[in-house]
């Protein structure tokens, strides 16, 4: 084992962090997107 595994493992758990947090965040819009079409599309 070396510091530069060490490092890249913790870089990496940082991008997979980020890459939930995007997908979450993207999910979370597409939701509101979709409700608010529904309504929208009810309505007229």
């Amino acid at each position: 084992m070396n510091d530069e595994e060490t490092d890249y493992d913790g870089f990496d758990s940082v991008l997979s962090f980020l890459g939930l947090l995007i997908a979450g965040i993207v999910v979370f819009v597409a939701f509101l997107y979709g409700f608010f079409w529904l309504m929208f599309d009810s309505g007229n």
